[in-house]
């Protein structure tokens, strides 16, 4: 009799748990972002160009190396910072330098960003530069979309071979 109790005091105990955790799974909801919102997520890694050109050794410079280290071109390791800018509806949204990662400073640019945006129509213009030149961009690309309300966004980036923009221009295209 005391085994049975046990049990049935188990079940009850197990039973309001398993009950709390149902009720707390959808209950209260949460909204990120109002309903009549979309919400746009830009996210990438993105190498910049090399600091400095290769250069060729010299034989004095190739001699004084290791047998196992002797390559006749030197190249830098780091990389240049990652400019980005992006615009919706012809507000800057997003203007900023990502530094590259690594302990070296020659891993990629690692950039995120988050818009809520209103749902509907939007251009979304968006340049970037990886280069050492001070103005305008190395990548760019504008994308008019409807975004639907309540929904998230990511943005992804496909190289193109050819576009208005330039020979490296990349492509947003929004997941609907």
């Amino acid at each position: 009799m005391k085994k049975l109790g046990k049990i049935a005091g188990q079940i009850i105990f197990f039973g309001v748990i398993a009950a709390l955790i149902a009720y707390f799974s959808t209950s209260p909801s949460y909204r990120s972002f109002a309903d009549n919102n979309a919400l746009i997520k830009l996210s990438f890694a993105h190498g910049g160009k090399p600091t400095g050109e290769c250069r060729r050794l010299s034989r004095a410079e190739l001699q004084k190396l290791a047998p196992n280290m002797r390559k006749s071109i030197s190249c830098p390791r780091e990389r240049l910072p990652l400019f980005v800018k992006m615009e919706i509806d012809g507000n800057l949204r997003l203007e900023n330098s990502f530094a590259p990662t690594g302990l070296s400073g020659d891993g990629p640019s690692n950039v995120y960003a988050r818009f809520v945006v209103p749902a509907g129509r939007h251009l979304l213009v968006l340049g970037m530069r990886d280069s050492k030149r001070a103005d305008g961009f190395d990548i760019a690309c504008a994308s008019l979309s409807i975004w639907r309300q309540g929904k998230t966004w990511p943005s992804s980036f496909a190289p193109i071979s050819a576009n208005s923009w330039s020979s490296d221009a990349i492509m947003v295209e929004l997941t609907r």
